[in-house]
Order: C-alpha cells, then sequence, then structure tokens
C-alpha cells in the first residue's frame, strides 16, 4: 500500500518502480510459501511431543533439559515445561518433606546442629535440581545436579547418625533410607543423561 502510493507520487521514478516490483514478488512468494512453513512448524512440534512421549532427554528451545513422565498434559508441557516435570526433582522434593517432619522431632538443641544441617541438606536436593534447570545450560545443570547427588549422600549419613544417636526410629530410618535410595538411582541417571547430552 505504502509502495503504491508513492509510486502515485513520484510516478516514473525508475529506482521506485524497480521497489515496487521487488515488494510484490517478495509478498507473491511469501503468500505461495506460507502453506509450506506452516507444514514444517507442524512436523517440528509433532517430533518434540514424540520425544516427550517417549520419555527421553530432549533439548527444547533455548537448550533447556527437560525429563517427562507420560501423563495426560504431554502436549501443553511441551510449551509450559517446568522443572517440576523432571523425575528426580519430584523425588528429592518428597524426600525433602519427609526430612522436615521426621526433624520435627529432634531434641530442642539440635535446632541449630544436627536438625538444621539435615535439613540444610535435605532442601539442597531439589533446590540444585532447580537453580541447574533454570541456568538452561546441559554443562552447567550438570555441574548442580553433582551438588545435587552431593546433598543426598550427606542426607543418608546424617540420617544413619540420628537413628543411631536415638532421634529417628529404626522404623522411620528404614522409610526414610529407602526414600532416598530410590532418590539418588533417578538422579545419578538422570545426571548422567545430562553430562553425556552436553558433551555432544
Amino acid at each position: 500500500m505504502l509502495t503504491h502510493v508513492w509510486s502515485q507520487l513520484f510516478f516514473g521514478l525508475p529506482i521506485l518502480a524497480q521497489f515496487n516490483r521487488i515488494v510484490n514478488r517478495l509478498w507473491v512468494s511469501y503468500t505461495a510459501l506460507y502453506p509450506f512453513v506452516q507444514l514444517v512448524m507442524y512436523f517440528e512440534a509433532v517430533a518434540f511431543t514424540q520425544y516427550i512421549v517417549n520419555n527421553k532427554l530432549v533439548n527444547l528451545r533455548r537448550g533447556t533439559i527437560l525429563q517427562l513422565s507420560e501423563n495426560g498434559e504431554l502436549k501443553a508441557a511441551m510449551y509450559t515445561a517446568s522443572y517440576e516435570h523432571i523425575k528426580a526433582w519430584q523425588m528429592a522434593h518428597l524426600l525433602a518433606l519427609e526430612v522436615y517432619k521426621a526433624t520435627r522431632k529432634f531434641p530442642k538443641e539440635e535446632v541449630f546442629g544436627l536438625t538444621s544441617q539435615l535439613r540444610r541438606a535435605a532442601i539442597s536436593i531439589p533446590t540444585n535440581i532447580v537453580e541447574g534447570y533454570a541456568r538452561q545450560n546441559q554443562k552447567v545443570f550438570g555441574t548442580f545436579l553433582d551438588t545435587s547427588y552431593a546433598s543426598l549422600v550427606e542426607v543418608k549419613y546424617l540420617l544413619k547418625f540420628s537413628v543411631e544417636i536415638g532421634y529417628i526410629s529404626k522404623q522411620d530410618f528404614v522409610k526414610l533410607e529407602e526414600s532416598a535410595d530410590e532418590v539418588g538411582r533417578i538422579l545419578w541417571r538422570f545426571m548422567k543423561e545430562v553430562k553425556s547430552e552436553s558433551r555432544r
């Protein structure tokens, strides 16, 4: 429209006429190619969906790494993915909650001692996953997962120490240890996958 007005005002100028023809040709080309562009975008979206359904480690738009389990919100998760879809985070989050509940029974004199240290180590597991995820860099994410795993090992030792000193019952210790072992297995696999992906 604008080029048409200019051509009317300055009719007869060769340069403007050439510019007008080029713009018209580009518009025709874009109109012709538009359905093809839409088709490419569709198949690209399908490819991302298939990766997620197969529970594979994938690279999203900005280098974000996720491991998603199958559920009814997979298609939406492709666009609104967050750390909450990472299985390792889900399990670590539950473990931190269990540790916080268990330490409520600890003696008051341990508030700034064993209680504080155990809680800090427990919450460090999921928070390092979250922070590493937010960096949106695979190599950096792997480093944060290392820290997360180290915090898990610390939690396991402190739980063992707590049961031996009599702060946790053997029954509660067994449950917490099983949860920690499960987190360890999932986190270790996920950490290896992330590091392997970062080397490609």
